[in-house]
């Protein structure tokens, strides 16, 4: 697997902070294939191989097992969300961001006719009914205006109540 990562999912499969991942690179253990990407399996190999240098000097005993399984264990999951990739069986919560968004556009296009066709359809239609109408018709496309912003949030809400 060459696939290039970036430095936050290259943290979380190694189980460090970011940080830590800058003070690796600089460190010459882990080197960047691009400006914040790195190569995955190399990452990982050379991760094990500095915790193997390690235990050399003095790091505890099952230590370096311990995070060769727990890197195995990441790779392994790495490796299954892919295979539901390709089966279609997962998509990136960017994509229905994406095509809520798209969906929103559309309604509000569709929202924009319904004054003019309600006005041409029924010519007797009173002005102040017409204007509820219309009043009516504006709030929706605000609200579907306000969708990219409610999906983003209620995704960042989500993502934060995963972290307690």
């Amino acid at each position: 697997m060459n696939e290039e990562i970036s430095v936050s999912e290259l943290a979380q499969i190694l189980g460090v902070t970011e940080r830590r991942i800058q003070q690796l690179t600089k460190q010459g253990v882990i080197s960047k294939a691009q400006r914040g990407l790195y190569p995955f399996t190399e990452s990982v190999s050379s991760y094990i191989k500095f915790l193997k240098d390690n235990k050399k000097t003095g790091v505890e005993d099952g230590a370096l097992e311990k995070e060769r399984i727990r890197l195995t264990k990441a790779q392994a999951e790495q490796v299954e969300l892919k295979n539901e990739q390709t089966r279609l069986e997962v998509a990136p919560v960017e994509l229905f961001g994406a095509l809520i968004g798209s969906v929103a556009s559309q309604m509000a296009a569709v929202l924009d006719q319904i004054e003019p066709n309600v006005k041409r359809n029924v010519p007797e239609i009173s002005a102040i009914t017409l204007k509820s109408v219309k009043t009516e018709v504006v709030k929706a496309q605000n609200l579907a205006g306000e969708t990219d912003e409610m999906v983003d949030k209620a995704l960042n809400d989500y993502f934060k109540s995963l972290e307690k």
